[in-house]
């Protein structure tokens, strides 16, 4: 077990560890190496190279970096980005508070994706659970599973032929989805655009200020309903009425409710 203040830490190719800690210090961990206990660093960076295993890793103010397949545990940083190679797997969950999170084409990463003030960017073909933001955008590429999808303040796009075991929640931004995606539940925002193409949705579509439109065949299986604004307008102005398209092809089999 590697212990620094003020040095980094440094585990060879192919070596077994039982874990390293640095105060001030980065850590790095050579291609296929084993480490079988936690690696932690206050300043500095973890780097895992191609092949490693390892279990859990965290930091306070630096990134992580997990190269091609590498086997990890959770994954924590404070302030830093966090970067998935292709082909990785993660058992765990990913957290960052400022920072972004991207995941490599392929990866699997069993838990849940989440951050405060950063984007969360999923490649083509990896598979994840949950994938929250407060303050960035969510962009998933093609073939993507995932389940749950939520943000605040920030756009959401899913790539073609992509499936959403769950459902998508997002508060200020546009939500897109491309040609063949499947939602297993819902939709809902409160004052972003939704637009699907070729989409199957098997709950609802909900929104307050935000325009739909159904494009290409696709197909909502429960309702769209537009909620009524709760009152912050003050009273100043009329509340923006959403605008609902249903394009050739498309249907909704539920009720369209405006509240």
């Amino acid at each position: 077990f590697g212990a620094s203040v003020n040095k980094s830490v440094k585990i060879g190719a192919d070596e077994e560890s039982g874990g390293a800690t640095s105060v001030n210090g980065s850590i790095s961990v050579g291609i296929n190496a084993v480490v079988t206990g936690g690696l932690r660093t206050v300043n500095g960076s973890i780097r895992v190279d191609s092949g490693a295993e390892i279990e859990n890793a965290e930091t306070v103010n630096g990134r992580l970096r997990m190269a091609e397949g590498v086997s990890a545990d959770n994954l924590t940083t404070v302030n830093g980005s966090v970067m998935i190679g292709e082909n990785a797997e993660i058992r765990g969950n990913i957290s960052a508070v400022n920072g972004s999170i991207t995941v490599g084409d392929n990866a699997v990463v069993t838990g849940g994706l989440t951050t405060v003030n950063g984007k969360i960017i999923v490649d083509s073909g990896a598979s994840i659970e949950r994938a929250k933001t407060v303050n960035g955008g969510l962009r998933l590429s093609d073939n993507v599973k995932a389940e749950d999808l939520t943000t605040v303040n920030g756009s959401m796009t899913v790539g073609e032929n992509s499936s959403i075991d769950g459902e998508i929640t997002g508060v200020n931004g546009r939500i897109e989805l491309a040609r063949g995606v499947t939602v297993s539940q819902g939709i809902s925002t409160v004052n972003g655009r939704i637009d699907l193409t070729n989409v199957e949705v098997g709950g609802n579509i909900e929104t307050v200020n935000g325009d739909i439109e159904l494009a290409e065949g696709s197909v909502v299986m429960g309702d769209i309903v537009v909620e009524k604004p709760d009152g912050w307008n003050w009273g100043k102005e009329k509340s923006r009425k959403p605008r609902i398209v249903i394009g050739p092809g498309s249907r909704v089999e539920g009720m369209i409710e405006l509240e």
